[in-house]
């Protein structure tokens, strides 16, 4: 009796040690996983905001580059240059010019430059007004306006006035912080006046005069702010200024356009704002941001996401994972305390309880079972030998909108119609055959509504191990599939938005992406690729220049030959385009084609050096896709070649730079219907491009 005891003492305690030990394992694993899965969410929010934030700074940067070539029609006209020079060098006051009072004395300059008054002002007028802006005036280097659109020239503001001098001492354009007025948010700008052949701005001469223009930018910058479809829920884009030392949100679709905030986050003489935890703006709530600095005039693009939205599916994954451990836990302690119960009788006590206990949990797996089939989501279902259905549960009663006794004795073609009855059957036919689990994915109509679902078969045997019948258990994955069709529709748009982004920074690209892809999968659907490496191509296409966003455009439009030097610096465009793309989840090879497509069958390629059989064939079809789409394309330094010229060219290089029999097809794909819209489509970007359309 003693010894009986001290074993079941025994085995409680390694129980309870055995139990304690599962929970502190599944406590550490929880913690960990969700370590991991935050530091995985955080990447890729973090990856998607810097994205976002510097296409729009690149967008904001175009277009002030854009104004600043309207402003030069007029810096640059000699007339101007002219006029400015002259007025500069007369030594008396420049005010007179506008006094509104007849010159009666001065000096014969003043009096020319009084003669030539209205025509300049004229001129500025018609440009003002051609070129979209709301006033014009140019400023003597004493800060003194003399040439208007205005009938009267009122006094510059000390803002305006510090713009004029930081234009003059800086030779270049400059922005000042946007103000609010009568017309909404209004941007100035001033542009330095250099007498006539000093164009260089680095010259030793100075400036004689600034051109300060005022631009109405309501609209423009309602547009930037813009939501972009398919973000998250939860983003914010927001446009700061400095003005003053006041930190300003620029907001255009409230009454006052600029609100003051308290400050910027760690934004003192950086380039960027981090990404981090911070407290939104506007109302404080907790949000992760990230800030990219416009270099002129020193905007921030801030992008917001909120906490509890970029979060929420991390939370959904810590409470599941509690929730099994517990569960796990409860299961695991129920399974000792009845083998410790059965312990803790007599011999023949514990034969008596070992029936009762096994009757017992015969009969609760029955009921468990019993109550799966009857509330279990899925639709289970047991299948004769000769194709009709023995048992069907609620679920699958009810999917197909009848008594369960109604489908008891049906069989595929009564149920779900001739076409997708003999679908499932040709599965049925496969677990017979291989006396194997079989898995499938068919569409099918339930109730006159299309549904997707995931049927897993499996033999159902007899005592003897004989097939005599077939149990399925069907998932609606329809959310499912939709789910994944939206994410794909989402990584297109990014792409299509990364692609656009690097069309705007290189005109001669125009087009160059979308017609690489269309090419690449002809070739890849010609030479019997598989439709998921066709996919990949089309997309690695499109990215394949988005590495050179950060190549310095003086590289990428020179005329001439590159240097070795340039030529290294053009080719870090594929790393480039790697750190870019590399937290998104493309679900396909695209980074190993984006880095593959430059590489060369004799190893003289790069990023690697690779050779022969370790390019894999969609990449070598992507580089011959990209050279002849490059060559029948005009270039900086160079015009589109005649399509046989291309071939030509790129066949003299079959067998070490590019793969013979990918050159083969594409004469074949080129010669096809296909083909040819292509080549016209071509021609229509290459004319559009030298259009400038």
């Amino acid at each position: 009796m003693g010894k009986e005891t001290a074993i079941k003492t025994k085995t409680l305690k390694l129980g309870i040690f055995l139990l304690l030990l599962v929970l502190l394992g599944a406590i550490v694993f929880i913690q960990w996983s969700t370590a991991e899965k935050e530091a995985s969410l955080e990447q890729e929010l973090e990856t998607r905001l810097e994205i976002l934030g510097k296409g729009r700074v690149e967008v904001i940067s175009t277009w002030l580059s854009g104004l600043e070539r309207q402003g030069d029609r007029v810096v640059r006209s000699e007339v101007f240059q002219l006029y400015a020079a002259e007025a500069d060098a007369i030594e008396e006051d420049i005010s007179r010019l506008v006094g509104g009072a007849p010159l009666q004395s001065g000096s014969d300059g003043l009096q020319q430059l009084a003669a030539q008054l209205p025509m300049m002002e004229t001129l500025l007028k018609e440009f003002v007004e051609y070129s979209g802006f709301l006033a014009g005036r140019v400023v003597h280097r004493s800060g003194k306006a003399y040439v208007s659109t205005q009938s009267s020239i009122a006094p510059l503001t000390g803002n305006q006035k510090d713009l004029v001098t930081q234009c003059l001492e800086k030779k270049r354009g400059v922005f000042a912080p946007l103000r609010f007025t009568a017309s909404g948010l209004v941007l100035d700008m001033a542009l330095p006046i250099f007498p006539p052949q000093q164009h260089n701005r680095f010259a030793e001469s100075k400036p004689v005069a600034a051109l300060l223009l005022n631009r109405a930018v309501t609209d423009k910058i309602s547009e930037i702010l813009a939501g972009i479809p398919y973000t998250d829920q939860g983003h914010q884009t927001r446009l700061v200024q400095t003005n003053n030392g006041v930190h300003q949100e620029i907001v255009p679709w409230l009454p006052d356009r600029l609100r003051p905030i308290p400050s910027l986050p760690a934004a003192e003489n950086r380039e960027e704002i981090p990404f981090a935890v911070r407290q939104e703006i506007e109302n404080g709530k907790r949000v992760y941001s990230l800030g990219v600095k416009v270099p002129e005039p020193g905007w921030w693009i801030i992008q917001e996401q909120d906490y509890r939205v970029a979060r929420a599916d991390l939370h959904s994954y810590r409470r599941t994972a509690i929730f099994m451990t517990i569960l796990g836990a409860l299961l695991l302690g129920t399974a000792f305390g009845a083998v410790w119960w059965r312990l803790s009788f007599a011999e023949s006590e514990r034969i008596r309880a070992w029936f009762r206990d096994l009757n017992s949990q015969l009969e609760r797996q029955r009921s468990l079972l019993k109550s799966i089939y009857e509330t279990a989501p899925d639709f289970i279902a047991l299948k004769s030998a000769q194709g009709t259905y023995e048992y069907v549960n609620p679920a699958m009663a009810g999917a197909l909108g009848r008594d369960a006794d109604q489908v008891v004795g049906q069989d595929d073609v009564a149920l779900f119609g001739y076409d997708t009855g003999k679908r499932l059957e040709r599965s049925d036919h496969n677990v017979y055959a291989h006396g194997q689990d079989v898995s499938v994915i068919e569409q099918v109509y339930l109730q006159s509504q299309a549904h997707t679902l995931q049927f897993s078969k499996a033999p159902h045997r007899d005592s003897q191990g004989n097939i005599v019948g077939i149990v399925s258990i069907a998932k609606d994955i329809t959310a499912m599939v939709a789910a994944q069709e939206r994410h794909e529709r989402l990584v297109r748009k990014t792409v299509e938005a990364l692609v656009r982004t690097v069309e705007m920074s290189d005109p001669y690209l125009a087009g160059h992406s979308r017609l690489m892809g269309a090419l690449a999968v002809a070739l890849g659907d010609y030479m019997e690729v598989s439709s998921s490496d066709r996919t990949a191509m089309e997309m690695a296409a499109n990215l394949s220049q988005i590495g050179k966003l950060f190549i310095d455009e003086s590289i990428l439009t020179k005329t001439g030959t590159l240097t070795d030097e340039e030529r290294e610096i053009m080719q870090q465009h594929v790393e480039h385009a790697e750190r870019i793309l590399c937290g998104i989840d493309f679900e396909m090879p695209v980074l190993d084609l984006l880095a593959q497509m430059n590489e060369h069958l004799d190893g003289s390629g790069y990023p690697s050096g690779k050779m022969a059989e370790e390019i894999s064939l969609p990449a070598r079809i992507l580089a011959v896709a990209n050279a002849f789409c490059a060559m029948i394309r005009p270039r900086a330094y160079r015009p589109a070649m005649q399509v046989g010229q291309a071939l030509a060219v790129l066949e003299q290089h079959a067998g070490t730079i590019y793969d013979g029999r990918v050159l083969e097809n594409l004469r074949l794909v080129l010669n096809t219907r296909q083909g040819e819209r292509l080549l016209e489509q071509a021609k229509q970007d290459t004319y559009r491009a030298e259009c400038g359309i």
